[in-house]
Order: structure tokens, then sequence, then C-alpha cells
């Protein structure tokens, strides 16, 4: 297994709480209000904030039994492993919050990316 998925895996083995907290705290303002101006996208923004702070200290710095120290990775492979764990679990709970809602409304995801996709990315002239 590459380094980079065994420290996605113990990211993910150590952080199951925090990530647990994380899909409740989405769930519940998803289920509050889907279209919600109140607190909830603050509270949701904190609660990533707090996962994404906790998954980079997750790899301390000083002392010497360390998971990096006992096992050296490269600092590439701590980093993908970072990124994916956030593209994972907080992205891709997002992701699939928002489809699930649009899926409810009955507006369909496909019709919906094919109309917007040539004009989020491209540039005024």
């Amino acid at each position: 297994m590459s380094p980079t998925l065994v420290i996605f895996r113990k990211d993910a083995r150590h952080l199951w709480p925090h990530i647990a907290v994380w899909i409740a705290v989405l769930l519940f303002s998803t289920i509050a209000d889907p279209f919600s101006d109140s607190y909830a996208p603050l509270l949701i923004g904190v609660a990533a904030a707090y996962l994404i702070v906790t998954a980079i200290h997750q790899e301390a710095l000083p002392g010497d039994g360390q998971y990096w120290r006992t096992r050296p990775f490269h600092w590439h492979d701590l980093l993908r492993a970072k990124v994916l764990f956030l593209v994972a679990f907080v992205n891709g709970s997002v992701f699939l919050t928002h489809a699930t809602v649009l899926a409810v409304y009955g507006i369909r995801s496909s019709s919906t990316s094919r109309r917007f996709s040539g004009h989020s990315f491209s540039l005024p002239p």
C-alpha cells in the first residue's frame, strides 16, 4: 500500500469521532433548512475548519514517538494524504449533501451541470 493511503487510513481511523460530528452537523443543518441563510453556514464553516485543523495537527512535530518518525515518509506523501482526507470527508460529504437536496427537490444534476459547466470556468474577454 502506498504511504499516502497508509497515512489517510490512519487519519480516518483516529478521527472517526470528529468525522461523525462533522457529518451530524452537516445533516442537521441540511434537514433543518436546506436553503438556510441563518446560523447554519457559520456552524458548517466552524465544523469544517475544526475538522481540517484537527486532521493537519495529527502529525505532531516535537518529540520522538510520532508516526512519521517511526515510518519515515516524504513530505509530499503527507501532503497528498491530508488533501485526500479533506477531499474525501469535507468536500465529499458536502457534495453528497448538495446532490441529495437537489434530488429531493427534483432537480437533475446532469442537466444542471451541463448547463453551467461552460459558464463557471470561462473568463470574460
